[in-house]
């Protein structure tokens, strides 16, 4: 509801482009997470069935490198698209406004994920 009378109020754009940024990101990285977490745990099995002190295998790195450039590729241009857009509109205290909006954003959400993992 809160969000909902943020969003329809007379807030300048980049408040409500850098709330959004940042909430979409906070989605992205449990989305990543809840992806990633089920691979990880079939390669840590895979290794110690296959493990004789044997090193893991280049494939697993590989994976990791390419899935980890892939998700900071699509995390820079959900949090830095909007603000890269008015700096090259020459709009920069809109576009740092904008930077500063998701980076206070994400404080709060980290905040409340401390708060969920204290409680439970």
């Amino acid at each position: 509801m809160c969000l909902k009378k943020f969003f329809h109020h007379d807030q300048p754009a980049h408040w409500k482009w850098g709330v959004l940024a940042a909430l979409v990101e906070s989605a992205y990285c449990l989305l990543v997470v809840g992806a990633v977490l089920p691979i990880v745990e079939l390669i840590v099995t895979r290794l110690q069935l296959n493990s004789a002190g044997s090193t893991p295998p280049i494939l697993f790195f590989f994976f990791y490198l390419l899935f980890f450039v892939f998700s900071v590729a699509i995390s820079g241009i959900v949090v830095f698209g909007y603000p890269a857009y008015l700096a090259f509109e020459k709009k920069y205290k809109e576009a740092l406004a904008t930077v500063g909006i998701s980076a206070l954003t994400f404080v709060v959400v980290i905040v409340l994920v401390l708060v969920l993992l204290v409680v439970i």
